[in-house]
């Protein structure tokens, strides 16, 4: 399973490496369409297409080498083979967590960490979920902080593992730090989160990985800050005595069923004394649900939903679930069920009936707002 989840790793900073440069060559003129007629939701742009079709063809390569036929499910459909290219898929690592990656994860002091059993012999029973650019959106608006690469695995339905990369770590729209740092987030649930940073060079259009130091921690970029804007948030972290933290997208406006769960949030929160809950518009569900991950304080995180159209798929929280389960944080619908990962391609419904999205919605929540996301799920 470690050397699974460093492929992951690696084939997500392919993916980091695609966007950066792509948005360096396209950044002044984009070109993007649209999986539905101007539904800005929808675009899809060239690095979509590109970053998934590197992720894919490189995990495929890899583990065919070896014996092995790995299920993968991305997001853009028919675009993860080299489509009549000559180019070789990128070579991935499988030794970027070590033998055994016993060093490798970090967990967070206090929490009780007790390994889940899941079949680590076999790849048989394992899917891998990609979303190769969550937050398009965001990305062909400017708001580059919000968008991630997303790589999930999951065993009988269950998300284990995740990678998530955050091509432009130290971007937003009030401040540039160093605009060519990138994090790559991994977390393994029962062993705990790590990440590796790494520098994008735009001359020569690469990534490289700094060397790991230490006990893996909380990325520079996601480290708490008071004050969040609305808009740009890097970080959730507010007095958490007085506070809780509650994310959406944009839509909740447009998503009676979203703002029916923001009101109530506020009355269970009101209800536990807290004095207020302060709403944060954050773009990308892999985003939101990372800062769950690493919030200091009550948060909660709800991606764009609705019965309808407007909602996330297992891509798209397969691997920030992984990583937030694997600090003791909480993932389910809004109506407390755990999602299940046993989605096939080929239809938005597998044999068996299973979708691919997540039809009643998603609700992530960081170890210490497991309450409050249990009392909103029950109250719904």
């Amino acid at each position: 399973m470690v050397e699974l989840l460093s492929t992951c790793i690696d084939a997500a900073v392919h993916g980091c490496t695609i966007i950066r440069s792509v948005q360096q060559e396209d950044a002044t003129l984009l070109e993007v369409s649209y999986k539905e007629e101007w539904d800005p939701r929808s675009a899809i742009t060239r690095a979509d297409i590109d970053a998934q079709r590197a992720i894919v063809s490189s995990l495929r390569h890899y583990w065919e080498l070896k014996g092995e036929n790995l299920n993968l499910v991305g997001e853009e459909e028919d675009v993860g083979e080299s489509n009549g290219s000559t180019n070789a898929p990128p070579q991935i690592r499988g030794d970027l967590l070590g033998q055994n990656g016993s060093m490798s994860f970090f967990t967070p002091l206090g929490l009780d960490q007790s390994s889940e059993p899941f079949d680590a012999d076999s790849l048989s029973k394992v899917t891998i979920y990609v979303d190769p650019l969550d937050g398009t959106r965001e990305f062909v608006d400017g708001r580059y902080e919000n968008v991630t690469c997303l790589i999930g695995i999951a065993i009988d339905g269950k998300p284990v593992g995740g990678v998530v990369g955050v091509p432009f770590a130290s971007f937003s729209h009030s401040s540039i730090q160093c605009p060519c740092e990138v994090h790559v987030v991994y977390g393994l649930v029962g062993f705990g989160i790590g990440h590796f940073t790494g520098t994008y060079d735009q001359g020569r259009k690469t990534l490289s990985l700094h060397t790991q130091t230490g006990q893996p921690g909380v990325p520079p970029a996601l480290s708490c800050c008071p004050n969040l804007p609305n808009s740009s948030a890097h970080a959730v972290c507010v007095d958490k005595s007085s506070t809780v933290v509650f994310m959406t997208g944009d839509s909740f406006a447009e998503s009676p069923m979203l703002s029916s769960v923001l009101s109530v949030a506020r009355d269970i929160v009101a209800e536990e004394g807290i004095d207020s809950i302060q709403h944060t518009v954050i773009g990308g569900a892999g985003k939101k649900m990372l800062l769950c991950a690493y919030a200091s304080c009550d948060s909660l995180a709800v991606p764009k939903f609705s019965f309808k159209k407007q909602s996330t798929y297992l891509w798209d929280t397969c691997a920030p679930e992984a990583i937030l389960r694997a600090v003791g944080g909480k993932v389910t619908d809004i109506f407390g069920s755990p999602l299940v990962y046993s989605g096939r391609r080929g239809s938005e419904y597998n044999s068996e009936g299973n979708s691919l999205r997540n039809s009643s919605g998603v609700i992530a929540s960081s170890l210490h707002a497991q309450r409050y996301h249990n009392s909103i799920c029950q109250k719904m």
